[in-house]
């Protein structure tokens, strides 16, 4: 199976670029680009992902599962699957993010049930 850092220096590369004109691009320092694609870093921050997913046009999820992050295909039930990637996106929040986090969802049930 391919590692995340084979499939990132594959897109990369496919595009001719360097760690510099991603860099440049995507605002990800070249030095931690290099150490993704040589699989040095093992689960690199979903932000991160987020922003190689936008960029290089490829699924979020797919990169998620590349880096270790659970995903629907893992086994699990719905329910406890939800959970694990909602612990996995959470992880490394502050107490300040995880509240506006906690704003946003109830933001967005308000809004679920006015369209109902």
């Amino acid at each position: 199976m391919q590692t995340l850092g084979q499939y990132l220096a594959e897109l990369r590369q496919g595009r001719g670029m360097t760690f510099r004109d991603l860099e440049e691009k995507s605002g990800i320092s070249n030095g931690y680009l290099n150490l993704l694609e040589h699989d040095r870093i093992k689960r690199p921050s979903p932000e991160t992902l987020f922003k190689l997913s936008n960029f290089f046009g490829v699924p979020f999820s797919s990169l998620m599962k590349l880096a270790g992050y659970p995903s629907e295909s893992s086994g699990t039930s719905g329910e406890d699957s939800n959970r694990e990637l909602a612990t996995a996106l959470l992880d490394d929040l502050s107490q300040e993010e995880l509240d506006r986090v906690r704003d946003f969802v109830g933001y967005l049930r308000v809004e679920r049930r006015r369209a109902k």
